[in-house]
């Protein structure tokens, strides 16, 4: 979350991405940079969409009554800043 707030941060401003896709190599880095901002959004929504499932399966009359969860741990959702900053959305 703190990451994400400090590329928000960093890149408020469209001259900073300019700035970057200016140095050397700086256009495959933006362009990096950039897919994993999305990768990372993604990965939760995907994470939260199992757990999600899972905790609607573990409720299930089934496998409340032969204890099919065994003595696992409840899945927990992942919540976290993952927005992804808006000067990125012309990198792609």
């Amino acid at each position: 979350s703190e990451l994400s707030r400090d590329l928000r941060e960093v890149f408020a401003d469209p001259s900073s991405v300019s700035a970057l896709r200016a140095t050397p190599d700086g256009e495959e880095l933006a362009t990096d940079l950039s897919a994993a901002c999305h990768q990372v959004a993604l990965s939760r929504r995907f994470l939260n969409d199992g757990v999600q499932a899972a905790r609607l399966l573990r409720r299930g009359r089934l496998v409340r009554l032969f204890r099919l969860a065994g003595s696992a741990p409840r899945p927990e959702m992942f919540e976290m800043d993952d927005v992804v900053p808006a000067t990125f959305a012309a990198i792609g």
